[in-house]
């Protein structure tokens, strides 16, 4: 059971199964997806950013990737394609964090 501690407050229990849920259904991707998309794009309406954020099917549009040496300016070409494509960068850092195991031989 997870515990979220509050000054003011008692603790918060979160039972186990309200994380797996969460895990199964990438909620905790989705819900960063969208405040960075927030952050971003800086909208005069959030509310309505979101509905249209989520009802434009955003999660299932096709990925890009950049590859080439070091100093090639990949890292600032993908930050003005995130900008202009309003899509998330994933550097190499970020996947392997995902990957807590290693790469798989």
């Amino acid at each position: 059971m997870i515990s979220v501690i509050s000054q003011d407050k008692r603790p918060v229990r979160i039972p186990p199964e309200y994380v797996q849920y969460a895990e199964k259904h990438s909620i905790f991707r989705l819900a960063q997806t969208l405040l960075k998309a927030l952050i971003i794009d800086r909208p005069d309406d959030p509310l309505t950013y979101l509905i249209d954020y989520l009802e434009n099917d955003y999660f299932n549009s096709s990925s890009l990737f950049i590859l080439g040496p070091k100093c090639s300016g990949k890292h600032t070409l993908s930050e003005l394609l995130s900008l202009e494509l309003r899509r998330v960068v994933l550097t190499a850092e970020d996947i392997f964090k995902l990957c807590p195991e290693g790469p798989v031989s």
